[in-house]
């Protein structure tokens, strides 16, 4: 997850410290900072995919690195804020999903993030052109 002043970093791609977890079994086994000092998109996403992410838990993204994540085979948990610690226990503990660790404007399942308005504008188009 990237990082800034022990919370999780409001915007992925400017972001200049990760904090990368092991996990197994559901219990942390390792961890380790890593500063990042690259904040083009396909430099930020390999060194991301470098340091052997799976999943990124993280805040504001832009669509081409959550493209470019995606097709690396990234997973991305985005909008997410908070201190980091309180943040990977709510993952670890499967109660990420909670209201205080979401960006403010966004919320679960109602988003009105970019990425959401456009699957509910497509979603909308394509119920109109169902009733043509």
């Amino acid at each position: 997850m990237p990082i800034w002043e022990g919370r999780i970093s409001p915007v992925l791609d400017v972001a200049g410290r990760f904090l990368v977890v092991q996990i197994k079994n559901g219990h942390e086994t390792n961890r380790r900072e890593i500063l990042v000092g690259e904040t083009n998109p396909t430099f930020l996403v390999k060194g991301i995919k470098e340091m052997g992410t799976e999943i990124l838990l993280c805040g504001a993204l832009s669509e081409p690195v959550a493209f470019l994540l995606a097709k690396n085979g990234v997973r991305v948990w985005p909008h997410l804020c908070g201190e980091a610690e309180a943040v990977l226990r709510a993952f670890l503990a499967d109660t990420l999903g909670q209201v205080e660790f979401r960006m403010p404007g966004c919320c679960l399942g109602h988003c009105f993030c970019h990425r959401n308005r456009y699957r509910r504008r497509n979603n909308l188009r394509r119920d109109l052109m169902k009733n043509r």
